[in-house]
């Protein structure tokens, strides 16, 4: 299976909530995304992380990634501030790419699922941590969760157990 997991424009102003910050910012790799992507990976699934903060990646630059890797699945992660953006690209995915399958997950959906599931239209949201549950949910969607909306991730009590993430996926330079 493919999995595009994204982590949606931002611009550094977004970022830190202020128009007086410039240009630059400090560089935040999407640790979260890393994780779910060595999990998926160890798997056996193809993954692709798009980064776009880091990489001033664009929604146009987002639906051409999409176009050219055609996942089954994207993942997005959902912070508040970036909610709005996250419901617009949902929108366009549905609209352009009508066969793939849409998760969120992230702080916004772990405190406001319901809202989150019903404002993007996602098929489906995953509550707290995704590690335990993430591949079952791809694997079987149609079997066990396509009319469940929302999922509740499972704490990670032993940080140790799960793969180093995979930062391979990012340009790290």
């Amino acid at each position: 299976m493919k999995i595009m997991l994204i982590f949606p424009p931002l611009t550094v102003s977004e970022r830190y909530a202020s128009k007086n910050v410039g240009d630059v910012g400090g560089y935040l790799p999407p640790l979260g995304l890393l994780y779910m992507a060595a999990v998926l990976e160890n798997s056996g699934h193809e993954v692709k992380v798009l980064d776009c903060p880091v990489n001033n990646y664009t929604i146009d630059n987002v639906l051409r990634f999409i176009d050219e890797f055609q996942p089954d699945w994207v993942g997005m992660a959902a912070v508040t501030v970036l909610i709005n953006r996250v419901i617009e690209l949902n929108k366009l995915i549905h609209e352009k790419f009508p066969k793939v399958k849409i998760l969120i997950g992230g702080p916004h959906a772990t405190i406001r699922p319901k809202e989150t599931s019903e404002q993007t239209g996602a098929d489906i949201v995953i509550t707290n941590e995704v590690e335990d549950v993430l591949v079952d949910i791809l694997e079987n969607y149609d079997k066990k969760y396509k009319r469940i909306k929302i999922v509740e991730g499972k704490p990670v009590l032993n940080i140790d157990r799960l793969p180093f993430p995979a930062r391979h996926l990012i340009d790290m330079k």
